[in-house]
């Protein structure tokens, strides 16, 4: 990770609806950048800035391409660091060492398809690219500051990936940077995809072995209860025998003596064998979220994929 100074970005949709002061109409109006990525076919949605002692500068702007996919356009020259913007919706990046919830091997894998990319999570982003004069991968990460802003950038609670392209790239050459984006999204999902495929093996195998683990579970549980009650009842009945007919000789009281501590471990270990059992109940309740979730999953399928093939108009 390289050593830049902590800075603060701020993001900002760009909806027409938004006018939250003259400056900020101003800049809409005026923005020559916007012009020009729209002139190549992009749709411009959400602006980042970052805070510098400066001012503000626009960093990013997530832009659907001219093939409908989202792609995050760096600024390499920001020509709009004078602009007065001030928002409690921002982003912050974290002190080198701290990283956000993404495991490397996603980072890993992101930055071996793509060399630059933008990966969001529900914490916030993580920005993976070439160290200078490098093939190493270096990252920085950046939190949400407010709870409701990942949904202006990210609005899935999984974790994801988009390609960082520059301005001056899409100005030399467009198609070129349309096809290699293409390219580059499309590893990213295949990527993801197999990811989600080694989570569905993963998952179909810890089905399997909850299945034999909850078999020998049962097996064990009712061998236990069969033993603890014969046990059980083995010990009551030599016990009202001697209230009836109590022991006289040293080796029956002492025998009765025996009888009572084993009461009292059977006693105990009844106790623990039914607070072990009722463990089954959490576990219910676990697999109840899960068939729930499921449920969900499985009707988003059906209301949102139903006509993939429909050619919208």
């Amino acid at each position: 990770m390289s050593n830049r100074v902590v800075q603060t970005p701020v993001r900002k949709n760009l909806s027409k609806n938004v006018k939250e002061n003259e400056d900020d109409i101003s800049f809409f109006q005026s923005s020559s950048f916007e012009t020009k990525i729209r002139s190549f076919g992009y749709q411009p949605e959400t602006r980042i800035f970052l805070k510098r002692t400066s001012g503000v500068h626009c960093v990013y702007y997530k832009a659907r391409s001219p093939m409908g996919f989202h792609v995050y356009i760096e600024i390499e020259n920001d020509d709009d660091g004078k602009l007065k913007f001030t928002s409690n919706l921002n982003m912050e990046e974290l002190t080198t060492g701290k990283s956000l919830n993404i495991p490397h091997s996603i980072k890993q894998g992101v930055f071996d398809e793509t060399g630059e990319a933008a990966i969001f999570c529900p914490e916030g982003m993580c920005r993976v690219g070439r160290k200078t004069n490098s093939t190493d991968m270096e990252e920085s990460n950046y939190t949400y500051k407010s709870l409701h802003t990942d949904a202006m950038i990210h609005d899935n609670k999984s974790i994801m990936a988009y390609p960082v392209i520059k301005l001056g790239e899409i100005m030399a050459n467009p198609e070129l940077v349309l096809e290699q984006t293409s390219k580059i999204m499309a590893r990213i999902r295949r990527s993801a995809y197999q990811n989600i495929e080694t989570s569905l093996e993963t998952y179909k195998n810890e089905v399997m072995t909850n299945r034999k683990l909850f078999s020998s579970f049962l097996n064990k549980q009712s061998e236990i209860a069969d033993k603890l009650a014969t046990s059980m009842k083995e010990l009551h009945a030599y016990q009202e025998k001697s209230m009836k007919n109590p022991p006289k000789t040293e080796k029956d009281i002492l025998f009765l003596k025996q009888v009572e501590n084993n009461l009292k471990i059977k006693n105990d270990q009844s106790t623990h064998f039914l607070e072990l059992c009722s463990e089954i109940e959490n576990l219910t309740n676990n697999l109840s979220n899960i068939s729930e979730h499921f449920k969900s999953i499985i009707k988003t399928f059906d209301d949102d994929f139903s006509d993939i093939k429909v050619f919208k108009i």
